[in-house]
């Protein structure tokens, strides 16, 4: 499946938050392609297993230029199951709330847009990963 979409990066410095508009080209058949168009930043593109294996080459660029994307790929407290990324190309993931197993309910799709409030780092989604995770290996 091929498809594009309009989001917005958001720059955070200092307690200033400045928006930009971005365009994402994705194919999430091999060879997995998300292609980036932003005025500022330039056009990229990334290539990898699926299309999160993508979109975390393309946040890890937008980090190191001090901006983030706001969209549930960049959720802290989101990440796709093994069976999403097989199946689907890594286009759905799961809402993660500790404690909890997901449902099909918790679903989202990885380009729909989220808060300023609910995105991090790659960094920090991936401590929550691993912090969900050990949390339900107690259940």
């Amino acid at each position: 499946m091929k498809g594009n979409v309009n989001l917005q990066i958001i720059k955070i410095s200092e307690g200033y938050n400045q928006l930009s508009e971005c365009t994402l080209f994705y194919k999430n058949t091999p060879p997995c392609m998300v292609e980036f168009q932003n005025t500022e930043l330039g056009n990229h593109q990334f290539q990898g297993k699926d299309v999160f294996d993508c979109f975390c080459k393309l946040r890890f660029f937008l980090e190191k230029k001090g901006w983030n994307i706001l969209c549930n790929g960049a959720r802290v407290d989101a990440y796709p199951s093994s069976m999403s990324r097989d199946m689907g190309g890594g286009m759905k993931l799961y809402h993660l709330q500790i404690g909890k197993r997901p449902q099909r309910i918790d679903l989202l799709r990885i380009f729909d847009k989220a808060e300023a409030n609910q995105i991090g780092t790659l960094e920090e989604q991936r401590l929550y990963y691993e912090r969900w995770r050990a949390s339900e290996k107690r259940d």
